[in-house]
């Protein structure tokens, strides 16, 4: 996955030509304007770096929502981690502020919800459609539980920031917030908004 672009013995193969806009795929490959971004060898318009697989399940493919790229995570992973993996670092405190309040009960139309559109393009996290009851706070995704506490149908549940009234906790989307799913029953995947 190295290149020596500076064809000097002494620093061995210094490029990551995976990555490099300068040198992508191979030593000396530049990027073109309308495709300025390397993504894993390749020249193309889209900086996010993401790719399916490890802690991502699904990636949308270029930034949306607010500029930021989204990923769906699999049961259990934190969004730290799926954008770690990506390149990135989580960016959800900043993402939050992109959401209108009235986008709280969650599954809104596709373009104004993340979620709606992995419900809608290889999503395979078993996401339902919404029940209709409001959250009552902003929300980033909605991830997914069997079944609620009361043993009804499949609902959403709502992820929100830290310090809000009646929020629900350990559902990995905000930074340093760890997934108590052990993706085995109650398998949470969350929505992920990463700066790459």
């Amino acid at each position: 996955g190295y290149g020596d672009c500076n064809n000097s013995d002494k620093d061995g193969c210094e490029v990551v030509v995976a990555n490099d806009p300068n040198n992508c795929g191979a030593c000396g490959n530049v990027c073109p304007m309308q495709s300025a971004y390397c993504n894993d060898g390749v020249c193309t318009d889209n900086p996010c770096t993401g790719q399916v697989g490890g802690p991502i399940l699904a990636a949308m493919g270029a930034p949306a929502y607010g500029g930021y790229c989204w990923y769906l995570s699999k049961g259990g992973e934190t969004c730290d981690n799926v954008c770690a993996a990506a390149g990135g670092v989580n960016k959800a405190n900043d993402a939050l502020n992109w959401f209108q309040n009235e986008d709280c009960g969650g599954g809104g139309p596709e373009d104004q919800q993340p979620v709606t559109w992995f419900l809608n393009h290889g999503n395979a996290c078993g996401f339902t459609m919404p029940n209709g009851a409001a959250t009552g706070y902003k929300t980033l995704g909605h991830g997914y539980n069997n079944m609620d506490l009361a043993g009804r149908q499949p609902v959403y549940i709502g992820k929100c920031s830290q310090g809000c009234g009646g929020c629900l906790a350990n559902l990995g989307t905000f930074p340093n917030d760890t997934n108590d799913s052990t993706g085995t029953g109650n398998s949470r995947c969350v929505v992920c908004a990463c700066d790459h």
